[in-house]
C-alpha cells in the first residue's frame, strides 16, 4: 500500500503496527507537464498591536532556524513539513519507521516534484475557496464514481464561477 501523505501511516503506526509496516510513502504520479506535488506553506506573523514585538520577533527568528525546524519535524515523527524547501533533507524522514525509510520521499528530498500551492495559479481569493471547499478532491470522487469527465469539469466550472461572483 502507498500514500502521498503519511496520514494513513501515522494512524496505522498508532493503532495497527502490523499495517504500518506494509505502508510506503511515494511521490505523486507524473503527468504530461511534470510531477506536481501539493504544497501549502504556513508562516507565522506578529500582530501590529502586539505588546512585545521584539520578543515575538526573536521567537520567530528562533523557530525559523534549521535546528529548531529539525526538532519540530522529529517531534512530529516526520509528519509536519517545514516551510523551507532547503529544510527537506532532515534525517527524520530517512530513519522513521516502520518500515525504516517509509517517509523518505514525503518531503521531496530529491526535488523530483514541482511543489504547487493548492489551486494555483488561481487568484488567492478563488484558490482559497477551491481549497477550503475541496473542489479538486470532489472532482476526483465524482469522476471515480463514474461521472463523465465533461460533466465533472462542467460542475467544477460552475462552482468556481460561483466563487468569482462573491
Amino acid at each position: 500500500m502507498a500514500d502521498r501523505r503519511p496520514s494513513a501511516w501515522a494512524v496505522a503506526k498508532r493503532d495497527a503496527l502490523q499495517i504500518a509496516e506494509q505502508l510506503w510513502t511515494h511521490g505523486m504520479p507524473s503527468g504530461p507537464n511534470g510531477r506536481y506535488a501539493p504544497f501549502l506553506p504556513y508562516f507565522w506573523g506578529i500582530w501590529n498591536f502586539s505588546k512585545n514585538k521584539p520578543a515575538a520577533k526573536s521567537l520567530l527568528v528562533r523557530l525559523s532556524q534549521r535546528a529548531s525546524a529539525e526538532k519540530m519535524v522529529a517531534a512530529s515523527a516526520g509528519y509536519d513539513l517545514p516551510s523551507f524547501v532547503s529544510f527537506t533533507d532532515f534525517k527524520t524522514w530517512a530513519e522513521e519507521g516502520p518500515p525504516k525509510g517509509t517517509l523518505y520521499h514525503y518531503p521531496n528530498p530529491h526535488n523530483h516534484q514541482i511543489l504547487s500551492a493548492g489551486a494555483a495559479p488561481a487568484p488567492p481569493r478563488i484558490a482559497h475557496q477551491i481549497y477550503n471547499q475541496a473542489i479538486q478532491t470532489k472532482m476526483v470522487v465524482r469522476f471515480k464514481q463514474g461521472e463523465p469527465m465533461e460533466k465533472t469539469l462542467a460542475w467544477a466550472e460552475s462552482e468556481i464561477e460561483g466563487f468569482m461572483r462573491t
